[in-house]
Formats: C-alpha cells, sequence, structure tokens
C-alpha cells in the first residue's frame, strides 16, 4: 500500500500561559491537555502507517513548552522517524536557554516565537500576561545558540497585530 505523503500537525499540548485576546485556546470548548510521550508514541506508529512525512509540527493551540515531554518527543521524531523537518510555534516565555539548548540538542529544527505587540504595554494588553522583556531576552538567547551552535536552526517570529 503506497502512503499518502502529507505535512502533520501534533498539537501536543493545549495548556496555554497566556490569554491572547485574539486566541480561540481561552474557549471552553477547547479541550485541555498534554500528550504524554507513551501517547504520542502509540498515536504516531499509527499514523505512520498510512502517511509519510517529511514535516512535522508540534504545537497548534496551546503552550508546547508546558509539556515536559516535548524534549523526549522531538527526540523519538528525528531519530526513531526520520522525520526531516520538525517545528514548535511557542509565545516564548518558557523558552529560556536552558530549555531552548534542551531542544535543540534533541534535534529541533525550527522555533517561531509569538509576538503579538512592540511594546510591553501592547503586549499585556494583547498576551493577558507582561512577559514582553522576557520573551526578547529569550528569543536573544536562542538567536546566541543558532550563531554558536546551530546554524541550521530557522527562528522566526509571527505577529497578530491588533
Amino acid at each position: 500500500m503506497d502512503k499518502i505523503k502529507r505535512k502533520i500537525n501534533f498539537d501536543v499540548c493545549t495548556f496555554c500561559n497566556h490569554k491572547c485576546n485574539f486566541c480561540s485556546n481561552t474557549d471552553k470548548r477547547t479541550k485541555k491537555n498534554k500528550t504524554s510521550y507513551e501517547d504520542f508514541v502509540k498515536s504516531m506508529d499509527n499514523v505512520l502507517k498510512y502517511v509519510q512525512t517529511d514535516e512535522l509540527g508540534l504545537s497548534a493551540k496551546g503552550e508546547v513548552l508546558l509539556n515536559k515531554d516535548l524534549e523526549a518527543i522531538i527526540w523519538h521524531c528525528k531519530n526513531v522517524y526520520k522525520i526531516p523537518y520538525v517545528y514548535i510555534s511557542s509565545n516564548g516565555a518558557l523558552m529560556d536557554k536552558t530549555r531552548a539548548e534542551s531542544l535543540l540538542q534533541n534535534g529541533l529544527d525550527s522555533i517561531k516565537f509569538s509576538i503579538n505587540a512592540l511594546d510591553s504595554t501592547n503586549y499585556n494588553a494583547v498576551h493577558g500576561k507582561d512577559d514582553f522583556q522576557k520573551v526578547i531576552e529569550n528569543f536573544a538567547a536562542l538567536l546566541e545558540l543558532k550563531q554558536k551552535h546551530y546554524p541550521h536552526v530557522k527562528l522566526l517570529i509571527s505577529s497578530v497585530l491588533t
């Protein structure tokens, strides 16, 4: 049987540490959960029987860094499933240098920060939390890691300006 070739997005955490005013995550119909390493492997083993992928996103609606199994999941994707491109999106507030290095060591290929304001006041109004300076510092630390040790890593910033 030929496998279908698809880009896969597997949201491994739907909890979030922010309450962005444009995001549907705060909707009570959004089920809150974190996918364990074991459940991720069971699910992906089944999916990969039928689908071939060169690209896997591990975040969509929540803050992926709240999942304590993220590094193990990334390692498995890169070393067992041999997925060439694994990426995440994050609000960046929890992406300190230690966590960033751990993710990159486990094979993460791309990180997109969602920074939805140009200053601290507007950031707090949009995100419902005043993490603007922390996020900027975390991105700067990540950029330094890229320049020194991980030149292949793609770093991106997205914004929903309201």
